[in-house]
């Protein structure tokens, strides 16, 4: 959580997070995509939509 948190809230990119963490890209946009398609929506769905549409372009 906390990777993806530096990366969302403090706008780090994926491949500073990724060489800081020693983790995978490909590992982390599968995080990214599981927190927001099932967790942000269970924990406030408005939210969650806004975060969707306004801040957080899901990368594929």
């Amino acid at each position: 959580m906390q990777v993806l948190r530096e990366h969302l809230e403090n706008q780090v990119s994926v491949v500073k997070i990724c060489e800081q963490y020693n983790i995978n890209p490909n590992l982390f946009y599968l995080w990214k995509k599981e927190l927001l398609i099932n967790v942000l929506p269970r924990m406030n769905p408005f939210k969650s939509v806004l975060i969707c549409l306004i801040r957080v372009p899901i990368d594929f």
